[in-house]
């Protein structure tokens, strides 16, 4: 990130550029999730960044277009997609995903000698 300052003294600007990792980010995405969480900026014709964030991590994150919509769209792949206005303090939507937990069971008794295979839906 790149902090920016212009400042008007007199008749003269001044531009200073400083190195923005001595300053908390605008904003931060944090993933609490088993999955990682895809983002990028909503509405904009060409989106810069679709990244993603790993799932127990944080990114530190500022909008590619700051003159357009605060928007923010996440999904997960194989989940839903959501659009949030960063601008509104509120809860949004909920961004589901699939959990899908596989058990195995052997059966240590009985006629047959095969496996049990139980589909669990979270």
């Amino acid at each position: 990130l790149l902090k920016v300052e212009i400042v008007l003294e007199g008749p003269t600007f001044h531009i200073i550029f400083v190195d923005a990792e001595e300053f908390p980010p605008p904003f931060r995405i944090d993933n609490h999730s088993e999955v990682p969480v895809y983002y990028n900026q909503s509405g904009l014709s060409k989106p810069y960044q679709k990244a993603a964030i790993k799932p127990k991590c944080s990114v530190p994150y500022t909008w590619d277009e700051p003159i357009e919509e605060p928007l923010m769209t996440l999904y997960v792949q194989g989940g839903s997609k959501v659009t949030y206005n960063l601008d509104k303090l509120e809860e949004g939507e909920q961004l589901c995903y699939e959990n899908f937990i596989y058990l195995e069971a052997t059966s240590t008794f009985g006629r047959n000698d095969c496996n049990i295979f139980l589909y669990m839906k979270k």
